[in-house]
């Protein structure tokens, strides 16, 4: 059975829940049921459809004072496909035909401006300057770079600041610029 919006009643119209209705109470079995209603239905579906309909329970097959209880002739999934198509005609006929909404025309929406592209070459600063959603984004285009560097010399200062260790601070347990351990 799909879930979500778009699967919605899909597997259980009314004309199949009227004769799951119908063959439950007959006795049938949910293994026939499913059969004759077809669409891919499982037992384990019209069991649990059934339950969820607070439809009558069926027999137990466990044996009791050392006795089985003697099941119930079941119908063939012949007869139950007739019943099934039946339900399935008087459904049809019973809805009426609902009127088809006006169509509606509404003006499409306004183009969004074109964007713009921020041209970066490898010799250009890349620092963001505004916000990327507005008109005014652009880099700052800067140069010189040096080489194997992304920024100009002021947003390479401030993207890489070196950390100063603050008073108290623990000391690290390995150095990784003298590749030693503190002792």
């Amino acid at each position: 059975m799909t879930r979500g919006p778009a699967g919605v009643n899909d597997t259980w119209p009314e004309w199949r829940l009227e004769a799951l209705r119908r063959l439950w109470g007959q006795g049938v079995s949910a293994k026939q049921i499913a059969s004759a209603l077809g669409g891919g239905l499982t037992r384990n579906a019209v069991v649990g459809k059934a339950h969820r309909m607070g439809l009558a329970g069926r027999p137990s097959p466990i044996i009791r004072d050392g006795r089985p209880r003697r099941p119930r002739k079941p119908q063939s999934a012949k007869a139950g496909r007739k019943q099934v198509d039946d339900a399935r005609q008087r459904a049809e006929q019973a809805k009426a035909p609902t009127p088809i909404p006006p169509v509606i025309q509404l003006a499409p929406p306004p183009a969004p401006p074109p964007l713009r592209e921020p041209r970066i070459s490898s010799r250009t600063c890349a620092w963001p300057i505004g916000d990327p959603r507005e008109p005014g984004f652009h880099f700052c285009g800067a140069t010189p770079v040096r080489e194997g560097r992304s920024y100009c010399d002021e947003h390479h200062a401030k993207a890489f600041q070196k950390r100063v260790p603050h008073a108290g601070a623990a000391t690290p347990l390995f150095n990784a610029k003298h590749q030693k351990w503190a002792s």
